[in-house]
């Protein structure tokens, strides 16, 4: 990555005894750009301590063991620089004290946490995933846990001065060119579904690291491609995430398109069982416009119908009165009888109930139906 290269350019020109004229020149400035290159170092120390921990004892028979269960393949573990961090608790820390990184700096890295006993390392017994910026610098962690721990399945590093979660998105230096070349992302939560769909050869995915996507991620992402497809596992944190990203999305003038997986199934484990061709199938085939997708809370009124307005719901499958309004019908093909001669049918739908009320309404008007999702 560049900061990594201007370090290197550095050092080459200091043995060569070799003037480069800065051009940053107020202390402060120096002083901020000194910071992030000690970051930027910190980060790659810790990058090549965690893949050499997941080659040694238990790093090698937990850690290795796990990613190998998964399905990932050596060549994936060594391409994404997968690693592991062990149980100590200080193990990192002495080695970036050993190298003479002060205290602060360390600190501000994330990967070390001050506490009132001393410092201690923030990743313990976890499998390693390194984040990396677009231009392929190693920027933070996101840490999975083998053994519940009580900090969560996955511990990542806090924002710093190199990284802010906003601005990154899982897997895009690895598959820009494929991006640029599809013309189309595929959106998925987390690391494992994109470690799958690459080792699978479906390299234009990115992840949003379990997080809906931030206005800075949707922009980077347009700066690539108009065309993304969201997909998810179909609980309802998946959903309500979803559906937050899309609003952000159509608000960008950009394509999208989502597509849930059958149940238990995610898409790390329905590439993994598919492979390829029949995974692009799938999604080719089940991705809904957002239309088609929006959620009980938010009804579209697609038109007049039995003196009233028809809405479109997506829920799975309960006929029931909410807030006075009669909900009826489940999956399947539109009934004409219900909707009246001549309005048009919309497909087969998973998630379809028709909704109807004999009070007129203006076409715009959202109906709210006591909060329930």
């Amino acid at each position: 990555g560049y900061m990594t290269d201007m370090i290197k350019l550095k050092v080459l020109a200091e043995k060569y005894n070799i003037e480069i004229e800065e051009t940053v020149t107020s202390a402060d400035h120096k002083e901020k750009a000194s910071e992030r290159e000690s970051l930027y170092i910190i980060s790659d120390y810790a990058k090549i301590y965690f893949t050499n921990q997941l080659n040694t004892g238990e790093g090698l028979t937990i850690g290795l063991s796990y990613l190998k269960e998964r399905g990932l393949s050596d060549d994936i573990i060594k391409q994404f620089q997968l690693g592991f961090s062990s149980d100590s608790g200080d193990e990192l820390l002495k080695l970036l004290r050993k190298e003479s990184f002060s205290s602060e700096a360390m600190k501000l890295s994330g990967l070390i946490i001050k506490s009132e006993k001393g410092y201690f390392d923030r990743f313990r017994s976890r499998i390693m995933f390194p984040i990396q910026n677009q231009q392929g610098d190693y920027i933070a962690f996101g840490g999975r846990y083998l053994i519940d721990d009580g900090y969560g399945k996955y511990q990542n590093s806090p924002e710093t001065p190199i990284y802010y979660k906003s601005n990154v998105l899982y897997g895009l230096n690895h598959n820009i060119q494929e991006i640029r070349t599809k013309k189309e992302i595929i959106l998925v939560e987390g690391y494992m579904d994109v470690l799958q769909f690459h080792q699978n050869g479906i390299k234009n995915v990115l992840a949003s690291s379990g997080t809906s996507l931030t206005e800075d991620q949707i922009t980077l992402v347009s700066r690539l491609t108009s065309n993304i497809v969201l997909l998810f596992d179909g609980d309802k944190a998946g959903v309500d995430a979803s559906i937050r990203s899309t609003d952000m999305i159509l608000e960008k003038g950009l394509n999208v398109k989502i597509c849930s997986f059958p149940e238990g199934e995610d898409p790390d484990s329905f590439v993994k069982n598919n492979k390829k061709e029949k995974t692009l199938d799938f999604i080719s085939k089940n991705s809904k416009d957002f239309i088609e997708f929006k959620k009980l809370k938010d009804v579209v009124l697609l038109g007049n119908s039995l003196g009233g307005h028809v809405g479109l719901l997506f829920t799975r499958d309960y006929p029931e009165i909410v807030s006075g309004l009669i909900i009826t019908g489940s999956s399947g093909l539109y009934e004409k009888s219900m909707i009246g001669d001549g309005y048009p049918k919309r497909g087969n739908y998973e998630y379809i109930c028709l909704l109807y009320t004999s009070d007129a309404a203006d076409e715009e008007d959202s109906v709210d139906l006591g909060g329930r999702r």
